[in-house]
């Protein structure tokens, strides 16, 4: 069922690539990769995981603008950056901001453009100084990037003691989608968080990034917690790229 599924998708692409705008969170294994695909750009939030659809990206995106925005420097959100630099030629970041001095190939990303215009509605959180205090414990997740595009929630590895913060800040009536924080870790996805997004429009659900069978993401708490909200939480490892339609 699944090949049928992909089988369909990249035949419709391929046919009718002008139609409509989707939203792709891509079937990486443990890692996290969605792009937003209009007609004439590829929006990429994430580039990392254990395996890459390349051809599927050539076939959307070959010949489009691709704009690249990371949410944090670990390796299994910005791994196939790389790669993905060799095969597409045209290539900018809407955001570069590169705290981590381990960066291997950070000269590389220092050569990228910067996009002049994003023409794209969404909200961003950004930690500050004061979220300092957790890297010792959380390292680079903590410095996490957290976005509000369309309906969709983009937490990257944000982790609970911050989640508090950027829920107050950022306007989440509009959310029915968590890209579940930290792949279904338990230092992600409080059960107030989850509260919160399940009052605010009761068609919220779950989508983890993840491969239970070798990390144990998600988390068995996690799945609790929405289970405790009778929120769906659904995952690329079992489903494969998970696709919505705007």
């Amino acid at each position: 069922m699944k090949y049928l599924f992909l089988f369909l998708l990249f035949y419709s692409i391929r046919i009718t690539p002008m139609e409509f705008n989707y939203f792709v969170i891509w079937n990486v294994g443990q890692g996290l990769w969605q792009s937003y695909i209009t007609p004439s750009k590829c929006y990429h939030f994430d580039m990392g995981g254990e395996k890459a659809p390349w051809n599927l990206l050539k076939s959307v995106c070959k010949r489009k603008t691709n704009i690249v925005r990371i949410s944090h420097w670990d390796l299994d959100h910005y791994g196939f950056f790389k790669n993905f630099n060799r095969q597409f030629t045209d290539i900018c970041f809407s955001h570069l901001e590169i705290p981590d001095k381990k960066i291997k190939f950070k000269w590389l990303l220092k050569k990228q453009n910067l996009c002049e215009k994003l023409n794209m509605t969404y909200q961003s959180w950004r930690p500050s100084l004061q979220h300092q205090v957790f890297t010792d414990k959380h390292g680079s997740n903590a410095f996490s990037e957290v976005l509000v595009f369309k309906d969709i929630l983009m937490t990257g590895d944000s982790p609970k003691e911050i989640e508090a913060q950027w829920a107050n800040d950022l306007k989440l009536n509009t959310i029915k989608k968590l890209i579940v924080g930290h792949h279904g870790s338990n230092t992600s996805s409080s059960l107030k968080l989850l509260n919160k997004l399940k009052a605010l429009n009761p068609f919220f659900v779950g989508i983890a990034s993840s491969r239970k069978k070798r990390y144990g993401h998600p988390h068995w708490a996690v799945k609790m917690r929405f289970k405790k909200i009778k929120a769906p939480l659904i995952t690329t490892e079992k489903w494969g790229h998970i696709i919505y339609r705007y």
